[in-house]
């Protein structure tokens, strides 16, 4: 993931003398500011104005009017009061959304622990020095009792350092190399897992992946070719030789798709190009997975549970298209590409149980799907959610978690993946370079040096998360 931060330009209303042509009503509380989890700023030169801001802006719950600088802090998400400064009003436009109802894990058609499931990517530690990097996390997420994980094929030299001392060297050729490795092939054999949920990528940009975006400044007819054949022969090994003998499922997909495409400018739109060459290159990996299907006589109505692989594109900005009509690969890729599947990446509205499901029936609205779709809203998952549980308050991971959990198993997707059961994101000490733990002899141990995007702590211990999911799973299963 890539956080941004605390306000980002989400409207371009500007408030001309402080006046709209129809006026919001607001209560106005001087001395009171909101701690929030998404904002932008505006200017305004009245609280009038402010409150007319925040009422126009959907997302928005409370304005914080500055008349000091005439600017106005429009607030949404999960918002808390706290004392502020001499001088602001906070203008109350509209009541938080209540929180989403628990959703019953007991009954037989929930099918929770196939459902609720966790990352494994580039950990900062490990809990099991005995087992290599990628299953030690893999064991972790089989603990919980879930039946899904979602981890990542490619660099894993780089992305599952510790303990691993099999990784080649030079590097993995193609795809289908990496899946045939033994620390893979460990991991795909693993009676605890149904499905796996793939952050792959071809060896097209570079070995083991090399550049995973390269095709942002275009894509030729060569590497198009050599996508929908690396695609094809990783997921027809894995279809043949675990997805039908063991009835499993593997999920291929791409990472933030949206970051991705927009590069070193992830405050900017993506360009027409990167956005046409996106088409392309999802449309070739979908090409190689559909291949794989037909070369191991799998019907496009396949059943869950009867083995399969499917291809999904994974999004990450669609608040700003559902409100604002902004240009991002929800609204400018994925219609125009026939998918078996769309994930979310759904940092951007998982703070509030209505947004959440908002951007969840817009991508449903946008999807082009394939004759091999799951059916309904089956066809979509949350591939991200969580927060930073060292950088907020217990209140916010509570309602965060619980809306995004809630929202989506009513909602009726596939999978709702936690970001994540190790922590992936660090603030300094041995190990740490560039916010990230690559070195393979120096695990980041210290919890003060990390975020906290965790399910389990670097001394084992378990998160609110961790019990909070392995509950919902235990309740699937009828423990007590």
């Amino acid at each position: 993931m890539i956080r941004s931060s605390a306000f980002t330009l989400n409207t371009a209303l500007v408030l001309l003398s402080g006046t709209v042509a129809h006026a919001w009503t607001c209560n106005f509380t001087s001395g009171v500011d909101y701690s929030t989890t998404s904002g932008s700023t505006v200017k305004a030169t009245s609280q009038q104005g402010c409150c007319d801001a925040c009422g126009l802006d959907p997302i928005c719950l409370v304005g914080v009017f500055q008349a000091a600088q005439n600017v106005c802090f429009l607030k949404g998400g999960l918002i808390k009061p706290k004392p502020g400064k001499s001088g602001i009003v906070a203008c109350i436009a509209r009541s938080p959304p209540p929180p989403a109802p628990e959703f019953d894990c007991a009954t037989p058609e929930a099918n929770c622990a196939g459902r609720l499931g966790a990352t494994h990517w580039n950990p900062c530690y490990f809990i099991n020095g005995s087992a290599p990097s990628l299953i030690d996390g893999a064991q972790s997420v089989a603990r919980m009792g879930s039946k899904v994980i979602k981890v990542a094929m490619f660099s894993p030299e780089s992305n599952y350092p510790f303990n691993s001392p099999k990784w080649p060297p030079a590097g993995f050729p193609t795809l289908l190399s990496m899946a045939q490795h033994p620390y893979y092939r460990e991991l795909w054999a693993m009676p605890q897992f149904t499905t796996y949920v793939l952050i792959a990528y071809s060896t097209v940009g570079g070995t083991s992946g090399g550049d995973i975006s390269y095709w942002r400044n275009g894509i030729t007819e060569t590497q198009i070719a050599e996508e929908t054949a690396q695609l094809q022969a990783c997921a027809e090994f894995l279809l043949k030789t675990y997805g039908i003998p063991l009835k499993k499922t593997f999920v291929f997909e791409n990472w933030e798709g949206d970051w991705a495409s927009r590069g070193a400018t992830p405050k900017s739109p993506a360009s027409l190009l990167a956005r046409t060459s996106m088409r392309q290159w999802l449309g070739a990996r979908q090409a190689g997975v559909t291949a794989a299907r037909i070369a191991a006589n799998v019907s496009p109505a396949a059943e869950p549970g009867t083995g399969n692989v499917l291809y999904s594109a994974e999004v990450n900005l669609v608040e700003s298209s559902l409100e604002k009509n902004v240009s991002n690969m929800i609204n400018t890729v994925i219609p125009f590409v026939k998918l078996d599947m769309v994930s979310y990446s759904s940092y951007d509205t998982q703070a509030t149980s209505t947004s959440f499901r908002r951007a969840l029936a817009y991508i449903m609205s946008m999807h082009n799907r394939t004759l091999a779709s799951p059916p309904g809203s089956r066809a979509y998952f949350v591939a991200e959610y969580g927060v930073a549980q060292n950088d907020v308050s217990n209140g916010t991971a509570v309602g965060t978690i619980q809306n995004v959990v809630n929202e989506a198993l009513d909602f009726g997707v596939s999978y709702v993946l936690f970001w994540e059961m190790y922590d992936n994101e660090c603030t300094g000490g041995v190990g740490c370079t560039a916010g990230r733990c690559h070195d393979k002899n120096h695990p980041v141990t210290d919890p003060t040096l990390l975020h906290g995007f965790w399910l389990v702590r670097p001394d084992g211990s378990k998160s609110w998360p961790y019990t909070y999911l392995k509950g919902k799973i235990d309740e699937a299963s009828g423990k007590p």
